[in-house]
């Protein structure tokens, strides 16, 4: 027997696809941000993607959260991926408050029935229908399909009676006959609390796609859309001959700026815009994504030839990457340190000046061997310029200077309380 969940069921074979668009955002007070676009999925490949195991991990590490408010705009997915975020959401301590931003369909609409609080702006939609499947067997197959899919509906009109209070039985004949419900027939019937009169939903139609809000989706994969819905879409023309390839590209960028997001990927936009800006005018489709493969394959080319010395040298994942950095930033630390300790010892052996050949020297030590070398050398020199029992070989502090000898060193007896201030204006850190 082969079963395939519909609609927008995840077959065997199946692989993400950029219609998935999830977001996560925990602030400081306690506020927390999901917005789910797109096809939901029971596993998400990727952190960009709606999956039910993700937003578990996520909500789970905001257990003190005092707000979650969630944004969708999806035609379902994956049942289960539904049920298990609702259910999700519901277990949560935190209020939840949903705001549908153009479609909650399907799988999408039982998340929404974890809201505290339901809100829809005046042209959103909410659809419930029952759950689906393709199969290929024999009549037992078959009737133990049907039976599994009784119980299976039963169980995800549970979702719908506990936000609205209707019966089970008119609950699952609405599923049934494939309910579209307006913002006001949401609000009445228990499904939305309330009407958002201020936001619009913008819906445009280009043959058998409906794409509302910016998230496309087949019409002809449900039954009953809302001839309402079809009228008020902004219907986009069939190209006339000569004008495929042009859309055909305006579409193709429009869906590399959604996959890659300006705001988180402003290097790869600004190549896109790049290339989109010296496309000649007659040229195909074909040709502007061979140009575009090209460039990323050279920045992809770029970026591993980076990183080949890191994997060679089996700084391979992301602990070894933190850990390379960890050592970086400590030896910048003691180079810094240690020329602090240069420039001390050059200005001890001097006497509160540091000159300009060994200034010139710091600046010429190109490794940490060097540095510690003019380190020893110049602690060698204070040493012997300050002596011992509080004599100076080479006198220069003021203090001990004999009268008349301006600004040439000399040898003097000098006083223990000036050594003494000497030493520690100039002792090392």
């Amino acid at each position: 027997m082969k079963i395939r969940w519909n609609p927008f069921a995840i077959k065997a074979d199946a692989t993400p696809h950029a219609d998935s668009r999830y977001e996560f955002k925990a602030a400081a007070g306690g506020v927390v941000d999901l917005l789910i676009y797109g096809r939901i999925w029971p596993t998400s490949y990727d952190d960009t993607m709606v999956g039910a195991d993700k937003i578990a991990r996520d909500l789970a590490s905001v257990p003190q959260a005092t707000a979650i408010n969630v944004r969708i705009n999806s035609g379902g997915g994956d049942m289960f991926g539904g049920n298990a975020i609702y259910n999700t959401l519901k277990n949560h301590a935190a209020p939840v408050t949903v705001y549908i931003d153009g479609l909650a369909a399907s799988a999408a609409s039982i998340i929404a029935m974890a809201g505290d609080t339901v809100i829809m702006p005046r042209n959103a939609l909410m659809m419930i229908h029952n759950p689906s499947v393709d199969v290929e067997g024999d009549a037992a197959a078959l009737e133990s399909t049907a039976e599994a899919l009784r119980k299976i509906t039963t169980a995800f009109a549970t979702a719908y009676q506990d936000k609205t209070g209707l019966d089970e039985a008119v609950v699952l004949d609405m599923m049934t006959a494939e309910t579209w419900l307006t913002p006001a027939e949401a609000v009445e019937k228990g499904f939305a609390d309330k009407i958002d009169d201020r936001t619009a939903v913008s819906v445009s139609a280009e043959g058998s796609s409906l794409t509302v809000n910016g998230l496309a989706l087949e019409a002809k994969g449900f039954k009953n859309v809302p001839q309402a819905l079809l009228a008020s879409a902004t219907h986009i023309p069939t190209p006339k001959p000569g004008q495929e390839d042009t859309m055909k590209i305006k579409e193709l960028f429009a869906a590399l700026r959604r996959r890659f997001g300006a705001d988180k990927n402003p290097t790869v936009n600004a190549e896109l815009d790049k290339i989109e800006g010296q496309i000649a005018d007659d040229a195909t489709a074909e040709e502007v994504a061979t140009r575009i493969a090209a460039t990323f394959q050279g920045a992809l080319d770029a970026a591993q030839a980076l990183t080949a010395p890191l994997v060679t040298a089996g700084i391979a994942d992301a602990d070894a990457v933190k850990a390379l950095l960890t050592q970086a930033e400590a030896g910048k630390a003691y180079r810094a340190d240690l020329i602090t300790k240069v420039l001390a010892e050059g200005v001890r052996a001097k006497g509160d000046k540091f000159d300009g050949d060994r200034y010139q020297r710091l600046l010429d030590a190109s490794n940490l061997d060097d540095i510690k070398a003019l380190h020893a050398e110049f602690e060698e020199e204070a040493k012997a310029r300050l002596g011992s029992g509080g004599r100076q070989t080479q006198a220069s502090d003021p203090n001990a200077k004999a009268e008349g000898a301006g600004d040439k060193d000399i040898e003097a007896e000098a006083k223990p309380e000036a050594v003494e201030a000497y030493l520690k204006r100039t002792a090392r850190a």
